[in-house]
């Protein structure tokens, strides 16, 4: 996906890896079903989307960015990170 590419989004696993060197695993643990109850992931617009809602039903934006890039980016918060690094 297109969504993968962008710099931001590959820098996730990074900066995993480099707060887990730094902090030893803090924030992988805290990724754990002991301190996690529930995740929720929000879109939010920075201006009224009014008169836009056509558009979106019609090119099947809400349902690429909803099914696929906040799922991707939930995925790559959420995953396991593999022990040699090539998680990419």
């Amino acid at each position: 996906d297109h969504y993968l590419g962008k710099a931001g989004v590959q820098a996730i696993t990074d900066f995993r890896r480099a707060q887990a060197a730094a902090s030893g695993n803090t924030w992988e643990d805290l990724l754990s079903n002991d301190h996690v109850e529930q995740v929720v992931v929000t879109m939010m617009e920075k201006e009224n989307c009014a008169g836009r809602t056509g558009f979106y039903d019609q090119y099947g934006i809400v349902r690429d960015v909803l099914q696929n890039h906040l799922t991707e980016m939930a995925t790559l918060v959420a995953m396991d990170l593999t022990p040699s690094g090539d998680d990419k």
